[in-house]
Order: C-alpha cells, then sequence, then structure tokens
C-alpha cells in the first residue's frame, strides 16, 4: 500500500499476485481475460484506519459481510474475519466522524 487514507474511504482494495495490497478508487483496468494473471482479487468496500495493536486498518467487504485485517508492515498475514464487537466498535467511531 503506497497511499493510506487518513480517515474512512469507499475504495477498492486490490491484490496482486505477489501478495501487494492496493487501494484505488476504481477498479483495475485490464481486460477480463488477464485480470486472473495479474490479480489475486479486487473488492469494492470501506477502509477504516485502526492504527493500534499491530493493526493498520480494516478493510470492510459489505457483499460478503466481512472485514480484512489489515496489520502494520506483513500484507501476507492479513485475514478475512466475520463481522465482531471489534470491527463494529471501529466502524462505528468512524461513521460518526465520516459517515459513508
Amino acid at each position: 500500500m503506497l497511499s493510506l487514507p487518513k480517515q474512512s474511504v469507499k475504495c477498492f482494495l486490490n491484490a496482486d499476485l505477489n501478495g501487494q495490497l492496493e487501494l484505488d478508487t476504481k477498479e483495475p483496468q485490464v481486460a477480463d481475460l488477464d485480470f486472473d494473471h495479474l490479480y489475486m482479487f479486487s473488492v469494492e468496500g470501506i477502509y477504516y484506519p485502526v492504527n493500534k495493536d499491530n493493526i493498520l486498518a480494516y478493510f470492510y467487504d459489505k457483499d460478503f459481510q466481512e472485514y480484512l485485517v489489515i496489520k502494520k508492515g506483513f500484507y501476507s498475514d492479513c485475514m478475512w474475519k466475520q463481522l465482531d464487537e471489534e470491527f463494529y466498535k471501529v466502524q462505528h467511531a468512524w461513521d460518526s466522524i465520516n459517515p459513508i
């Protein structure tokens, strides 16, 4: 990830085949046939900065009702989780400041 938002933002989370994560305002602009050769996935959702306990951010996927925990420094350690109390605390805090 190169440029990290300082507040919650609706965006796409793109992961290339090397596991590099990138936030963008749009989906990757590649032909459908090439997508599987360049990306593991592209998900539309909401990015929530966390910055505590070795966690950089949460990325919420509304369609699948789960979120990705993005850890500081080790993007390969990211994991999708079911929505839980910890996520709802962060979401509520950001939604009260910056409703999306």
